[in-house]
């Protein structure tokens, strides 16, 4: 294959450009506000992209979530990268990536700091038994958004009750998905 003919398939794999700047502050935006593990992560990308900015399909989304559940690794930052790319090429591709994480690292290290210079303290015990529910009000908001659109079957009759005799008495959360999912069984 001569060097034209690449560049011409090439050219067809590239994505839609749009602008790199964007990617930036929507990734830097998501890094900052995205609490609660990659599916939280994902539904706010999905409800950003998808949904309110319209930059990929619903499809297209589903795609490339399937495609970053493939491969090793944290799939939000996957798909931060995956859906720059989209958005505009290798520079988004670069961007998204550093963007999504940069925020995060930096919450990750003053947190260390402040907790190796204050943690011994009973006033910092009170606050971060204080951040865990507003973290999980987040992961719950971010679930209902984005749950029904991904998840495509129904929970057999029966089997959460199932699940709950045999696990005891554990959250309805944990029960719910051990009722869903079709690896594990109760």
């Amino acid at each position: 294959m001569n060097r034209d003919a690449t560049d011409q398939v090439i050219e067809g794999l590239k994505p839609a450009e749009g602008s790199v700047s964007e990617v930036a502050k929507l990734f830097l935006k998501l890094g900052t506000i995205a609490f609660g593990g990659p599916a939280a992560h994902i539904a706010m990308m999905h409800d950003e992209m998808s949904l309110r900015r319209r930059w990929v399909s619903e499809e297209r989304f589903l795609d490339l979530l399937g495609a970053a559940n493939l491969i090793p690794g944290p799939s939000s930052t996957e798909m931060a990268i995956y859906l720059g790319y989209e958005r505009a090429g290798w520079r988004g591709l670069i961007l998204g990536g550093v963007c999504f994480i940069l925020p995060a690292m930096l919450m990750v290290l003053a947190i260390a700091w402040a907790y190796v210079h204050y943690g011994a303290t009973p006033e910092a015990g009170w606050l971060l038994y204080g951040i865990k529910p507003v973290i999980v009000a987040i992961i719950v908001q971010a679930s209902r958004a984005s749950g029904p659109r991904v998840v495509f079957r129904r929970v057999q009759p029966g089997r959460a009750d199932f699940c709950k005799r045999i696990v005891g008495n554990v959250d309805r959360e944990r029960v719910a998905i051990l009722a869903a999912s079709e690896e594990h069984q109760c």
